[in-house]
């Protein structure tokens, strides 16, 4: 592995930090490093025994990498306690991109060792901070995978666990940070962002820099999504600042990607084309498939908006081929209107309107809001009858279903109003 890029920020002209040297043989064992890291720090909560469980961790995590759950359950007693607690954890939060499904197994198995875990060997008090954190990232893995009721439900048993427990501070953080996920994911954006706050205070207390700059990006993320573009403009840029590339080259990614998402709906294109050219590097060394199809994608939006259609519908081509090939309906169907807008503009009215009828009947076949299927509906009736397709409704129709991913209960009337 090459050194990480180092990520330019929208509008910048240099560098946010200097490329760091290569880190091959850390990276290598970066998940195992973080595993002990955290047993190791956790002996002055949990006592001398957590010095010998970390040296467990990595047995643990091989078995996990070799077996997953089944071999994990074949273990012997000394190795399915702390230790095991710890590795499950760990292999669960390694998985969140690869294998979201296998991540809530092992956070769920990471609960109920952690409930058997022993009050009398490590303290009453101690126990229950394990058990807060267990449900916190269990609350985690079930936002992952769309299942935001289960979510809230075990972030409310881990906030019990939390006033039963030592009431750590960098635990009630990383609470604040799942909560205003989930939150913001069930429309609650005002509680999303406030909980965001109260994570980044208690950060910024405890001296935590690259804490205070993910969730910054998180919160960024949140601004876009609560139709708040400024404001998560600023917010992204200045978490960006605040990330080591070195060490954390997806997160920078991903900072970058929603900056260039946020100047696109902006109409901001060359601004956006710019950040993406400054920061390819890292686009070509960390960007997975569903990362870099939503690349092609966005850069067919730019080029759609600097008029040079025919590279913007190569690109809606290929971004629309690879969402379909990977199972993801909805974005390539995003694509589709997208092309529809395109052509309309280029005065393909047929083309267009094709399009955007097929969109339509797609999108009302998939489990979408209620407020989205009234958009399609109505989409579907302007063109079929030949009413009114304007550039301008299906641009509405397409921004509308791009904003309805992320917030289900949108109003169509509200959006467009």
């Amino acid at each position: 592995m090459t050194a990480a890029p180092a990520p330019v920020a929208a509008g910048a002209g240099e560098p946010l930090c200097p490329a760091p040297q290569a880190a091959e043989a850390r990276e290598a064992s970066a998940a195992y490093d973080r595993a002990i890291d955290r047993a190791l720090a956790s002996v002055v909560r949990y006592g001398t025994q957590a010095t010998r469980e970390s040296k467990r961790v990595k047995e643990v995590l091989a078995v996990l990498e070799q077996k997953g759950v089944a071999g994990f359950c074949d273990l012997p007693a000394h190795l399915r306690g702390l230790a095991g607690y710890e590795a499950l954890l760990e292999r669960s939060w390694s998985l969140r991109y690869d294998d979201p499904r296998q991540m809530v197994r092992l956070c769920e198995l990471a609960t109920v060792v952690a409930a058997g875990l022993s009050a009398k060997r490590l303290g009453g008090e101690q126990v229950r901070d394990l058990q807060c954190r267990a449900a916190i990232e269990l609350a985690n893995a079930y936002r992952v995978i769309g299942r935001p009721e289960e979510a809230q439900a075990s972030l409310n048993e881990a906030l019990e666990f939390f006033r039963m427990g030592t009431q750590d501070r960098l635990m009630a953080a990383r609470l604040f940070v799942i909560q205003a996920q989930v939150s913001g994911d069930r429309r609650n954006f005002d509680t999303a962002l406030a909980a965001f706050d109260s994570a980044i205070k208690v950060y910024r207390q405890y001296g935590e820099p690259h804490q205070v700059g993910d969730t910054l990006i998180k919160k960024g993320m949140y601004c876009g999504y609560a139709c708040r573009p400024e404001e998560a403009l600023a917010v992204l840029n200045e978490g960006l600042a605040l990330i080591d590339p070195a060490t954390h080259p997806e997160l920078a990614l991903l900072a970058i990607h929603n900056l260039a998402n946020i100047l696109v709906d902006c109409a901001k294109y060359r601004e956006a084309r710019t950040l993406l050219w400054r920061n390819q590097p890292l686009y070509q060394q960390y960007a997975r498939r569903v990362l870099r199809l939503k690349l092609r994608l966005l850069e067919g939006r730019i080029h759609a908006g600097i008029d040079e259609p025919e590279r913007a519908e190569r690109d809606f081509l290929e971004a629309r081929r690879g969402f379909a090939e990977i199972g993801q309906p909805y974005m390539a169907n995003l694509v589709l209107l997208d092309l529809a807008v395109l052509h309309i503009r280029q005065g393909r009215d047929e083309d267009a309107r094709r399009e955007a009828l097929e969109a339509a009947d797609i999108f009302l076949g998939l489990n979408i809001g209620r407020e989205a299927a009234v958009a399609m509906m109505l989409l579907k009736s302007t063109v079929r009858f030949r009413l009114a397709t304007t550039a301008v409704l299906l641009e509405e129709m397409a921004e509308f279903m791009r904003a309805a991913e992320h917030d289900p209960q949108l109003s169509f009337h509200s959006f467009v109003s």
